[in-house]
């Protein structure tokens, strides 16, 4: 095995004693041939005895209700900052379009504007050109008129003319 392979696995499982037998095997045979991974290994093994003699000092019980509001304050600004996540994400959508978006509304209002004010203005062309003698004749649906389109021999138009 790579040195490096070794180290990783001084570092991980050989120093805890979680190793198989394959592995612990390989530690070992490469330890005994390499200076340089049994260096390393020492050093860790010296460095895990001090944190093993270390006595345990446990703090004040200040600390812990210091750390615990701490706590408490962060998952409060952590919901705060969800809840104003979902709302600026609301405005988004209900607010404020996108400039295309915009464009495009304006341009569609612009269109429905000509079309509708260029049909007003044909109408009233239409309407100063021809008489309103003219127009009235053409519509006019009486059986006294002697326009082909005055009698169209229904019922209906009987009861209504």
């Amino acid at each position: 095995m790579l040195c490096k392979n070794i180290q990783e696995l001084i570092k991980s499982d050989y120093l805890d004693k979680e190793i198989d037998e394959a592995a612990l095997r390989q530690v070992k045979e490469h330890l005994a041939a390499c200076p340089f991974c049994r260096e390393m290994e020492e050093r860790l093994q010296a460095q895990r005895r001090i944190f093993q003699s270390a006595t345990r000092f446990e703090p004040p019980k200040r600390i812990w209700l210091n750390i615990q509001d701490a706590i408490v304050s962060e998952r409060m600004a952590n919901e705060d900052s969800a809840k104003s996540g979902i709302i600026e994400r609301l405005r988004g959508l209900l607010g404020p379009r996108r400039p295309i978006f915009a464009l495009a509304s304006v341009l569609a209002v612009t269109i429905f504007v000509v079309v509708l004010a260029g049909g007003l203005i044909n109408k009233q062309q239409f309407l100063d050109r021809a008489g309103s003698s003219d127009i009235f004749s053409v519509y006019g649906f009486s059986s006294d008129s002697n326009y082909p389109a005055g009698d169209m021999g229904t019922s209906i138009e009987k009861y209504f003319l």
